[in-house]
């Protein structure tokens, strides 16, 4: 396994990634992986094991917040939760099998956290939802 280096134009830092040549020939990556912003602070990072991704992935705005997180799982369940702009505040949370939607996923309001909506997928196909919000729908139309 050898460890890789990008840099942007200027010589700072873009990215380290490592991987390794397989058994069979393939190039496979292995171990972190971390993305920089152009300024330095980090863009993404996470974990690769035999070309598949692992663990957390987490990506942030320049100023460090976190944009969104995948989490991988052993038994194929991934969960991805989005977070508010600016805000360590969670905006949803799915579930997803071979890349698709499964199970509950859930929207939360902005500052308290409360769930606003929750849907139900099977396969990558939404088969129900629900508007949680306390205030009564808008009479120009839904905007879940």
């Amino acid at each position: 396994v050898q460890t890789f280096r990008e840099y942007y134009d200027d010589g700072a830092l873009r990215c380290e990634w490592s991987g390794g040549y397989a058994d069979d020939g393939r190039f496979l990556l292995e171990g972190a992986d971390t993305f920089y912003y152009p300024a330095g602070s980090i863009m993404s990072r996470g974990q690769f094991h035999l070309g598949r991704r692992v663990g957390e992935y987490v990506a942030y705005d320049p100023a460090g917040n976190r944009k969104f997180q995948w989490n991988y799982t052993s038994d194929g369940f991934d969960v991805l939760t989005t977070f508010w702009v600016d805000s360590d505040n969670i905006k949803s949370r799915a579930r997803f099998k071979n890349k698709r939607a499964e199970g509950l996923a859930q929207t939360f309001g902005r500052n308290k956290g409360n769930v606003t909506g929750e849907a139900i997928f099977k396969d990558g196909i939404m088969i129900s939802k629900k508007d949680l919000r306390k205030e009564p729908p808008s009479p120009i139309g839904e905007i879940f």
